[in-house]
């Protein structure tokens, strides 16, 4: 980066000289059109003894062309220098958009979990942009724009002291005080149009991820109705933004008449007045470029605090993934090598959320063996799912341990869940093919087209396939809207059956199926048994009659284990809920 930015201060210094030039040009110019005598010493000098006739005409012709070309020069070397930030400026935006989805991908579980989808959105989509655009476009502008005003500011010293330091005075004093007097109002619009677009967000995902509870409670319109409003008051926010960006531009076009009129006087009462006409020539020249620059710096400096709330949600993100420990871990994960056939050891495991003083999981210490199939049953917040979850390595435990081997999950969770795999109640599907879905994203080249059919086939999918239009390359839709949600659930087995796991954690993942095809899937997943440990969180009784082991929670602790009739003959509490016909 640091090579190219020299060449850009070099590109702009050169542009900002050759404006100074042409500005200075303007003097001879003047006194070569006004006067009757002499030729300036510059035009005699070094101009005069290059043409080939050095009358007065085609001097004034010369210089004419000299000072167009110089304009032209410039204004190609800014074209240049446009392309160059754009490119640079578009490039750090979209890096830094990439950069934040890896680090929100990679986050912890834990952390995922407080972080507000909407949120998420509007980070990616407009506070990374706008931090770039705003802040690191805006500094670049700064530069080749302040650049240029320094450099026409000494030229119209050396030519005029007294002039300039009039000058100087009234465009810059105006130039500061503008910026002083907006700066409060900027940052205040600022603020509160970020928090209208992030209202905003919340209310468009009910309305359109939600769009089947929002038509079957019939809340369309207060969805709508409440975003109707949001947009009237970022209406109501954008107008004031706006004209404060544009108002420098109306104020020191004021200021240039102004000081125009100003630095005549001064002109006048210091200078004879045919110097004093080639001086003013070019104050006027000097204004008419200085004055849209000091109007581009004061609008960047608004345009940087306007940035500045969506810089501090990004920099507040990147430092809390900063300390985020886990997702260090993960993107610092060896991938060591974990034995398939040594048990899953649980020993003292507690776990709490960070902005909880209340243990979800206490004093849990159990021994799951390989190949077996463990069921977790227990009432609706017993723990059981933040027990699977710790399981799999989404979650890492607060107290104790859980090791493979000689392999603490905790410390390499990355090579842990290369052999695990897990079918959630609500199985994640978008829009995309019944192939990619079940592959989740495994480029077609690489699908193993074999392991693919044998996963259709246990999944129970076969018939649905062979109905769809297209089979396996039919497009579901998003959420999967053109299936039930027992196909989604099947769909979602296959895919993890794809991933060919030593440990398949299926969290009420037959919830959704009807009595046969929960029999037919349940009957493919025994046919696992042995190769597979298959971890169960259900409340049906039928899908943990057969399980190896059921571990039996009750207030975040494991409060028995056994088979499902030694856990009735042991436990009332369990008894009980066999009674009811339900787990849970």
């Amino acid at each position: 980066m640091g090579a190219p930015v020299a060449l850009l201060i070099m590109a702009a210094a050169a542009s900002a000289a050759l404006d100074m030039a042409a500005v200075a040009a303007m003097l001879p110019l003047t006194q070569v059109l006004t006067g009757a005598g002499e030729m300036p010493a510059i035009v005699s000098q070094f101009l005069v003894p290059i043409l080939p006739n050095g009358d007065r005409s085609t001097v004034l012709l010369a210089l004419a062309l000299l000072i167009g070309l110089a304009f032209m020069a410039k204004n190609a070397a800014l074209i240049a220098i446009r392309w160059w930030t754009l490119g640079v400026t578009t490039r750090a935006s979209t890096h830094l958009q990439a950069e934040l989805l890896n680090r929100y991908a990679s986050a912890s579980y834990v952390r995922h979990r407080m972080r507000s989808k909407s949120g998420i959105l509007q980070n990616l989509t407009t506070a990374a942009p706008g931090s770039i655009d705003g802040v690191l476009l805006g500094y670049i502008t700064i530069a080749i724009d302040g650049l240029t005003v320094i450099l026409l500011f000494a030229t119209m010293f050396v030519l005029s002291p007294t002039g300039s330091i009039g000058a100087i005075v009234i465009f810059g004093g105006a130039g500061l005080i503008i910026s002083k007097l907006l700066k409060p109002a900027a940052l205040k619009f600022a603020w509160r149009s970020m928090e209208v677009e992030t209202e905003a967000w919340g209310l468009i995902n009910p309305a359109i991820e939600g769009f089947r509870e929002s038509r079957v409670f019939g809340r369309e319109e207060f969805f709508v109705g409440r975003y109707r409003v949001n947009r009237g008051h970022f209406a109501m926010t954008r107008r004031p933004q706006v004209l404060l960006g544009e108002l420098p531009k109306y104020l020191l076009e004021i200021v240039m008449v102004f000081g125009i009129l100003v630095v005549a006087l001064l002109l006048f009462a210091t200078q004879p007045e045919s110097t004093a006409f080639g001086l003013l020539a070019v104050f006027a020249a000097a204004s008419v470029r200085i004055i849209p620059a000091l109007n581009r710096l004061v609008a960047t400096f608004n345009g940087i605090r306007a940035a500045r709330p969506y810089l501090s949600a990004v920099s507040r993100e990147v430092l809390e993934f900063d300390a985020d420990e886990e997702r260090i871990r993960n993107a610092t994960d060896g991938l060591v090598e974990v034995p398939h056939d040594a048990p899953v050891l649980v020993r003292g495991l507690g776990f709490k959320y960070p902005d909880s003083e209340q243990m979800v999981l206490s004093g849990v210490d159990v021994e799951i063996d390989r190949g077996s199939v463990v069921a977790l049953v227990g009432a609706s917040g017993a723990g059981k799912t933040t027990f699977a979850d710790v399981i799999v390595g989404l979650l890492e435990a607060t107290e104790g341990s859980v090791t493979v081997g000689d392999v603490d999950i905790a410390e390499f969770p990355k090579s842990w869940r290369r052999d695990v795999a897990m079918v959630s109640q609500r199985v994640y599907l978008w829009e995309a093919s019944v192939r990619d879905l079940i592959t989740f994203g495994v480029p077609l080249a690489e699908v193993d087209e074999p392991l693919l059919e044998d996963v259709v086939r246990k999944a129970r999918l076969s018939d649905l396939v062979d109905d769809m239009p297209d089979g396996l390359d039919t497009v579901v839709g998003d959420s999967g809207a053109r299936i039930s949600g027992g196909q989604a659930q099947r769909v979602g087995i296959a895919r993890a059956l794809y991933a060919r796991p030593k440990v398949l954690v299926l969290d009420e993942a037959t919830s959704a199926l009807d009595n046969e095809t929960e029999h037919e899937v349940t009957r493919a997943l025994e046919n696992l048994r042995g190769d597979v440990t298959v971890i169960v969180i259900a409340h049906r009784l039928s899908t943990v009659k057969n399980a190896d082991e059921i571990l039996f929670f009750a207030d975040g602790r494991l409060r028995s284990r056994g088979t499902m009739e030694g856990l009735r003959m042991s436990d009332p509490a369990f008894a009980r809920l066999v009674e009811l016909g339900t787990l849970g």
